[in-house]
């Protein structure tokens, strides 16, 4: 699978592998970070960087942010060297060898020295076996809880969205007033919660409220939208509201960079796309939630501590979800 090729081969995931590090004995200025008890030593550190080519970047807030992303991809990687040990999960040597013949052959296929290999992403042949070794204990993780029975059941849960099915959908958009921040997105809000109590008691139709409120140009069609796919033509969060209403349904009201929106589902057209096609996409997308989840417990569940300089991702999202995450640096000892 292609995920797992990538796993294997290109770390794609857990793109800055390193060999174990030594919770204790390590002199503290040589420690980056902590996490739970493992170190990450600044050779590591300094590995990872290599493999980025964050040389590369200029400095300034833009390197401080690529060397966040690789300490991040370094945590991360010991938090899942965590999950899978704790979980009693341990790639076989042999398997490990294969594995490495076969990224030896695909190199030199490319005309790539195996030792050149190794010099250009800073480390040794222990430490690439020991990555190897991780992210094939990750598969064996990943394969035992992404069974055929748990495809079948998301693709049963989510078969709207993946089947390529389209909805018809009627709107009705609310802008906020110029000038007046978030009290103007308060005020609408406000006010699309009365016109959808409204249509709910039958005081007035959807079609009535949206040529009578709605902002937006599909008030001259009674707020009639056409149909739209589950991605690539709407707005993610407009397209997430809509295929989550079934026939009929009016959304609760939502914001998107476009205003305060209410939806009403008026007809659904079955996609033809079926499960044996789908099956790969949906294992993909099962790997990767499995994964995210791993390291989001991880990260709750466990201390870690930065040393002084060592720069790292505030762990508190920015409130809207954007970019660019605020990069903070350690305080620690690393003691």
């Amino acid at each position: 699978m292609h995920l797992l090729r990538r796993l294997l081969y290109l770390g794609a995931i857990v793109a800055c592998g390193f060999g174990g590090g030594r919770a204790a004995g390590e002199p503290a200025a040589e420690i980056a970070a902590r996490v739970g008890g493992q170190a990450i030593t600044r050779e590591q550190l300094a590995a990872g960087l290599k493999r980025a080519n964050v040389d590369a970047v200029p400095a300034g807030p833009q390197r401080r942010q690529a060397e966040a992303v690789v300490m991040e991809q370094l945590v991360n990687d010991v938090l899942l060297r965590q999950a899978v040990t704790q979980a009693g999960i341990e790639a076989v040597p042999a398997a490990v060898e294969v594995h490495l013949k076969r990224m030896k052959v695909e190199l030199a296929d490319r005309g790539i020295e195996f030792g050149d290999f190794l010099e250009r992403t800073a480390r040794d042949e222990a430490a690439l076996r020991e990555q190897i070794a991780l992210e094939l204990a990750i598969r064996q993780y990943l394969e035992a809880r992404v069974t055929p029975a748990v495809v079948d059941a998301y693709f049963e849960n989510h078969r709207r969205e993946l089947d390529g099915s389209t909805v018809r959908v009627s709107h009705i958009v609310l802008r906020p007033a110029l000038g007046r921040g978030e009290q103007g997105l308060t005020d609408c809000l406000a006010r699309a919660k009365e016109i959808r109590n409204r249509i709910l008691q039958g005081d007035t139709s959807f079609a009535e409220a949206a040529r009578a409120h709605s902002a937006g140009p599909s008030r001259r069609q009674d707020g009639d939208c056409g149909f739209i796919p589950r991605r690539g033509v709407a707005h993610e969060e407009f397209a997430r509201q809509a295929f989550d209403l079934a026939k009929g349904e009016i959304s609760q009201p939502f914001t998107t960079p476009s205003g305060v929106h209410l939806l009403q589902v008026t007809e659904v057209q079955p996609g033809r796309l079926r499960l044996a096609r789908l099956r790969p996409q949906i294992e993909q997308v099962l790997f990767a939630e499995l994964l995210h989840g791993l390291i989001a417990e991880g990260r709750r569940t466990t201390a870690i501590e930065y040393a002084r300089g060592v720069a790292y991702f505030d762990p508190q999202p920015p409130a809207d979800g954007g970019l660019p995450r605020r990069v903070l640096e350690g305080t620690g000892t690393g003691e």
